[in-house]
């Protein structure tokens, strides 16, 4: 398979895992969001069960209005949510929502806040509430109201900020002309009971303490007062989802519930439609049964699986995953370009050795034939002498070309520490005959380096390599130059010849196989053009920088360790 196809077929492949990718982050986010509201909304179940109901057939009198506020502040509600109690015949007993207590002794009266108070209301009651910190610290100063069948109707509301008495709120709810007013004892309570003296004795205090629960006793007996307090549900955190709160306030009344929502609902069944999530629930409560209707936004939980946690947690996924898939594009690449190489390397390898051993064979052939035939019976000598050079010519190259191939398998070298400075000592004393005889001079200089990581036996061919090549190639009465400096990292050698330079094209042809700029005269030197390609590789497996260029007069090589 070609690179071209491959990548098309990867890229395809990464495309369509990406988008399925998309799709299960999707659905998991989903069903992680879906699970998280059904939790909110057990969670709202299970506090009225135990704390509501459990604590109501125990004894203690309680109104779905006076728990509210605890529920509040101490269970989960993530999801915006109200609650009804219907008795058998349909009727709304009770409901959550913002709420106004008037007690008349042991009688109190619930206005629901929610069926009076304009947008632009709750948003100065939020303002109000803004001001003062800690929920329910708004207190009821002063209300208008007038009955009907039964009922208290508000006609005007005047709050005040329980901290700081000097914030008043006054908001009017109805022209209507019949008023009753009404005062907040319990405000004038507090606020005695902020100026207790804190040096008084437990004698005292208990004192104290029995004259205020008398008062407060007096006050709700006495008609001329009201005894108030005001529930105001913030869930939204300061009144931003305010239309969510009232939306589903307003659902729950009782010809929705008789109408529809219970013809959708049966005991202890769950239901959703395209804006809510409805829960139905039978409690009993001081020995009567009730029905509770839990309506949640499910709107809400739809808007966040579309908006945050897609872009959130689905994207990033996705994009991760788009990430990990490129690194594995970029790896398979690499991979493939490396047994590629890699197979190039082997045809090119075998192309090669079979165009080397034609020649000498075609040699050996040749003067062969000429001694069977007895052509020139006083050459035969000659031609024993060319066979026997030519067999020694292939020798070499075959030497080479395993040693290439070994070297190729190979992919991790066993290094010891080794002395540059000593290693190229002795190779130079192997060629100071060689170098006299040829009429070579050979200038060396080395500085003292420190001891370096490598495989002894193979950097000591590569130095050979190198001495070897400035020999052959340097004439008689010219100069080989051999250094050793140290570097910061490692070391550096070099070896320059004076000479031919070499063309352009051949300065990185070198290290190929078989490259060699004149065959007839190596041929003549006994080269065999594997000698720079066996140093290269070397030179890789120990991580070490090489490389050749033409200097002035001559060509230098060098490699550099680390």
């Amino acid at each position: 398979m070609s690179r071209k196809k491959m990548n098309v077929y990867l890229v395809v492949l990464l495309i369509v895992m990406y988008l399925a990718c998309l799709l299960v982050s999707y659905k998991s986010a989903a069903n992680y969001v879906e699970s998280d509201f059904r939790q909110s909304v057990k969670s709202v179940k299970d506090y009225f069960e135990k704390n509501y109901c459990q604590r109501a057939n125990e004894g203690e009198y309680i109104s779905l209005e006076s728990i509210t506020y605890d529920f509040y502040t101490e269970a989960e509600h993530k999801y915006p949510w109200q609650a009804a109690f219907v008795d058998p015949e349909g009727r709304v007993k009770e409901k959550t929502g913002s709420m106004l207590l008037v007690y008349e002794g042991a009688e109190y009266q619930a206005i629901h806040l929610d069926d009076y108070l304009t947008k632009k209301q709750w948003e100065k009651i939020d303002k109000l509430r803004a001001t003062v910190g800690p929920m329910n610290t708004v207190q009821v100063k002063e209300l208008e109201y007038y009955m009907k069948k039964g009922k208290a109707i508000p006609v005007k509301l005047t709050l005040v900020n329980r901290i700081n008495p000097e914030k008043v709120l006054t908001l009017k709810l109805s022209d209507h002309p019949s008023t009753k007013y009404a005062y907040n004892a319990v405000y004038e309570l507090d606020k005695y009971e902020n100026n207790t003296d804190t040096n008084l004795t437990d004698k005292q205090k208990k004192v104290k303490q029995e004259v205020m629960e008398k008062r407060q006793n007096e006050l709700k007996q006495d008609k001329r007062y009201r005894y108030m307090q005001m529930y105001l549900t913030d869930l939204d955190n300061g009144g931003k989802r305010r239309g969510v709160y009232q939306s589903l306030y307003q659902s729950l009344n009782r010809s929705n519930i008789q109408n529809y929502i219970a013809g959708k609902l049966a005991t202890e069944y769950e239901y959703y439609d395209q804006h809510h999530y409805w829960y139905t629930q039978n409690l009993e409560i001081n020995g009567n049964v009730y029905t509770m209707y839990l309506a949640a936004a499910y709107e809400e939980r739809v808007e966040v699986i579309e908006s945050s946690v897609f872009r959130g947690a689905v994207v990033t996924q996705s994009l991760l995953f788009l990430i990990l898939g490129t690194m594995l594009l970029g790896l398979m690449n690499y991979l493939h370009i490396k047994n590629r190489k890699l197979e190039e390397s082997r045809q090119m390898l075998t192309s090669a050795v079979a165009h080397e051993l034609k020649t000498p064979l075609a040699v050996i052939q040749n003067q062969c034939e000429c001694i069977l035939e007895n052509v020139a019976p006083e050459k035969n000598m000659d031609y024993t002498r060319s066979v026997y050079n030519e067999t020694k010519q292939m020798n070499r190259l075959i030497v080479s070309f395993l040693q290439y191939n070994r070297l190729q398998k190979i992919q991790h070298l066993e290094k010891v520490k080794c002395d540059m400075r000593e290693i190229v000592q002795e190779e130079i004393e192997k060629y100071e005959d060689l170098f006299e005889a040829a009429g070579v001079k050979c200038n060396v200089s080395m500085e003292e380096t420190e001891q370096i990581r490598g495989n002894k036996e193979l950097l000591t061919l590569v130095i050979d390599n190198y001495l070897s090549n400035a020999y052959k190639y340097t004439e008689s009465g010219r100069t080989i130059t051999v250094k050793l400096t140290r570097e910061k990292k490692g070391c550096r050698f070099w070896v320059w010849n004076e000479g031919a330079r070499l063309a352009e094209e051949d300065v990185t042809r070198v290290w190929d196989i078989l490259s060699r700029q004149d065959k007839s005269r190596n041929r003549e030197k006994g080269s065999t053009g594997m000698g720079l390609p066996i140093c290269r590789r070397i030179l890789e497996l120990h991580g070490f920088a090489y490389g050749c260029g033409n200097k002035e007069n001559g060509v230098e090589f060098w490699f550099g360790t680390n």
